[in-house]
């Protein structure tokens, strides 16, 4: 007998999980750190060389792999490749920003303060679906968004800087007092696919029921949208949640107007009015949603411009391609030299995933070969052909920074660029159209911007056609008796300008000129 699931056990949402410990309180050198036991149990501010060792991954690597049987070797190529993680200086400033946010967020949110009660209770009840947006600003949280080109390491980065810190700590005692808490420090979503506001409710409360073994989903799955805004923000006050990261915002863009508009309005609210800082992590595609009202700009940029590109050749990029060119399985050891490097670039137009993918490839290629396994520019671009034909030519785009190319594929033009090439291109399709020659000035000459063939040859030197206004082809019917031809048939856009010129009707204009013509009965 098959049992069916009801909505009251639903799908688990498979969000990121961090680890639960104990509270463990530590001095703090920042006076407004001092006494609040949210910040106080938090780890301490890492510098950049804690940092660097926090982050990178760099998998067990041993030279006598390269022995090993080429089946085995394969294996070694992946699990190696996939799960490095070189720490890059954008990496480090993303880093500094989590943690002021966090630790900006609880400021104004003490448990060990004997108003944070009474305060709270007041932030409770100014939660309501006619609050989006309103209300002042309560809190000194700073949210921001992380935008950039697809596979610049948006995502994993977030989540391994995310995981440093514990996700769920819980308090029991501060100062000598009771102090019963389960603290929630961070919380990573996808926004849906959808971008149905709801769904994300839904999700939030599956995550939390996850970690605190609650059953907020169950209590709350029926309600409305709006009803579930407000208790998702009163689940975020309730466990002190610290910062708030939503992957995927692009898919906003799916949503009705009006949807993605209210999401963001509410995130504000759960900014101003409890104080939990929201990062917004999409490709360039998500911009014209996030930058449409410059509100949301000026929220968005809280701890500056996180906007990621691709890597440029230089010092960064040199760091990362040594990084990566460590984890070699080819019988035959290949040094890095600049042509190899050169040619690692343009073929991932300096995109981490990419260059990761195209090394990947063409290690598993020179394997395949059973040759001498070594590596060259000549086995990078075999490679390529054969493995990433799909994105090869929006990456050679991309390289070129062609963006007029580029227009149909949204997630990696940015907004300025998508902008400019837009303008470029109705620049040249909408060319001014020259008026028409004036019998007064003999020595102007005449101006045809669009070429239509006519029935009647023409011993004037034909105008240049353009290429992306098809001419019309000649009719084959004959013209219909008691239609005389008043006015000369040129152009279309010569028989409208006539219009203006003698004052006659514009359907009259074009059924002299032999456009318009009477049904005939087959």
């Amino acid at each position: 007998m098959t049992k069916h699931m009801d909505e009251s056990h639903p799908c688990h949402y498979h969000s990121l999980k961090g680890r639960l410990e104990r509270a463990s309180y530590r001095d703090q050198d920042i006076l407004d750190y001092v006494g609040n036991p949210l910040i106080e149990a938090l780890p301490p501010i890492w510098s950049d060389q804690e940092v660097m060792r926090l982050l990178q991954h760099k998998p067990e690597y041993h030279e006598t792999q390269r022995t090993l049987p080429g089946q085995q070797r394969h294996h070694l190529i992946d699990t190696a490749l996939n799960g490095l993680f070189v720490p890059l200086p954008m990496h480090h400033l993303v880093e500094q920003a989590f943690s002021r946010m966090i630790r900006g967020g609880y400021l104004q949110r003490n448990p060990a303060d004997y108003r944070y009660m009474p305060q709270s209770l007041e932030r409770l009840d100014e939660l309501g679906p006619s609050s989006y947006g309103q209300g002042q600003a309560l809190s000194m949280a700073t949210s921001t968004y992380m935008i950039g080109t697809p596979g610049v390491g948006k995502t994993s980065t977030s989540q391994r800087i995310l995981l440093q810190y514990p996700q769920v700590i819980e308090h029991r005692t501060y100062g000598g007092r009771p102090l019963t808490l389960q603290q929630i420090v961070w919380l990573k979503l996808e926004c849906p696919f959808d971008g149905r506001i709801k769904n994300l409710c839904l999700n939030f409360f599956q995550a939390v029921d996850t970690l605190l073994s609650t059953n907020y989903y169950a209590r709350y799955q029926r309600c409305t949208t709006e009803v579930l805004l407000v208790h998702m923000a009163r689940i975020a006050l309730l466990h002190c949640l610290g910062i708030l990261v939503i992957d995927e915002v692009q898919h906003l863009m799916v949503a009705k107007t009006e949807g993605s508009s209210r999401m963001l309005n509410f995130f504000v609210q759960m900014e101003n009015t409890i104080g939990t800082p929201i990062v917004l992590v999409g490709t360039n595609e998500a911009l014209p949603c996030l930058t449409g009202a410059f509100r949301q700009t000026r929220r968005g940029t809280g701890q500056g411009d996180l906007i990621w590109e691709p890597l440029t050749e230089g010092k960064v990029w040199d760091l990362f391609v040594q990084a990566m060119w460590r984890y070699q399985f080819t019988k035959t050891p290949t040094k890095l030299t600049a042509e190899l490097s050169h040619a690692l670039f343009d073929y991932s137009a300096g995109i981490a995933d990419f260059a990761i993918k195209v090394y990947r490839l063409s290690q598993h290629w020179a394997i395949n070969a059973r040759k001498d396994e070594i590596l060259t520019p000549e086995v990078l671009r075999r490679a390529v052909e054969e493995n990433l034909r799909l994105p090869s030519t929006i990456l050679g785009h991309l390289l070129n920074r062609n963006w007029s190319r580029l227009q149909d594929v949204p997630d990696v033009v940015p907004l300025k660029k998508r902008r400019a090439a837009r303008s470029e291109s109705e620049e040249t399709v909408s060319q001014p159209v020259s008026p028409p020659p004036s019998t007064e000035s003999p020595d102007s000459q005449p101006s045809q911007p669009l070429a239509v063939q006519s029935d009647m040859p023409s011993t004037e030197t034909p105008p240049t056609e353009i290429k992306t206004v098809p001419t019309l082809r000649k009719s084959n019917r004959k013209q219909q008796p008691g239609v005389s031809k008043q006015v000369s048939v040129g152009s279309l856009m010569q028989v409208v300008q006539a219009v203006g010129q003698h004052g006659t009707a514009p359907y009259e204009t074009l059924k002299q000129a032999g456009f318009v013509r009477q049904a005939t009965a087959l």
